[in-house]
This record gives structure tokens, sequence and C-alpha cells, in this order.
């Protein structure tokens, strides 16, 4: 894995969502059209996915607002999200649309979309009882 961030969480963030599988799920999941071939991108306060028809930014540090949104901000189909509870709360952001994304959604979302036959098994556990 490359550490683009100094914390490793956010760098496990950055190798998931370059997984097409993932990406394309959670471009779903804002925006309930399918998505492919999106680039992920690591910035300084934020992770950055897109193509041609949409843009994804994944915050995850305080300083997006100033440094980052002003580029991404006249983009058509733009989705600003955080994967952090606290951080869709804070007063930052509060102007900018952020959507909060539960793992657990993005998680289900990634089954249920994926054609790889060990997700589509695993998918079929959430209902599973004895």
């Amino acid at each position: 894995m490359k550490l683009f961030y100094k914390r490793i969480e956010h760098n496990t963030i950055l190798e998931l969502l370059s997984n097409d599988d993932i990406s394309s799920s959670l471009a779903y999941l804002v925006s309930f059209e399918n998505h492919h071939e999106l680039n992920v991108v690591p910035k300084d306060f934020s992770i950055e996915i897109s193509n041609d028809k949409i843009t994804i930014a994944v915050i995850l540090f305080v300083g997006f607002e100033i440094e980052e949104y002003e580029a991404l901000k006249h983009r058509k189909n733009l989705h600003i999200v955080t994967f952090s509870e606290v951080v869709s709360g804070m007063v930052e952001f509060e102007k900018l649309g952020v959507k909060y994304i539960d793992n657990l959604s993005l998680l289900f979302t990634v089954l249920s979309r994926s054609k790889d036959h060990l997700a589509r098994y695993l998918y079929r556990l959430k209902n599973f009882k004895d």
C-alpha cells in the first residue's frame, strides 16, 4: 500500500476506493445511477472520485472547504461525502451539503452489486437466520 496520508485509516480508505467495485458502488449510493471508469485521486484534504459524469469528494480533513471546494464547486453532479458522523455535523461543512455514508451501507451496496462469487455469497448472509 502506498502511503499518501499520515493517518493509516485514510490510506486504507484510499486503497479501498481504488477498487472499481467499491468506487462505483459509492457513486451509485450518492446518485442512484451506474458509473464506471472512475478515477480516484488523493488530495490533501479529501479523496476525489470522478469521471466525465460525476464527481465525488470524500472529505478527510477540515481545510477541504477552503482549499479544495472552490475548485470543485462548479462541476456538475458534485457530491460531497464523508464516512464520519462527526465531520457531517461540523459547522465548517454545513453549507456544503455533505452526505454521511455509513460504512455498512457501502459494504452491502458493494456486496449486492458485485459480480464476484464470494461477494454474492457474503451478501446472502445478510438475511441468514437459524
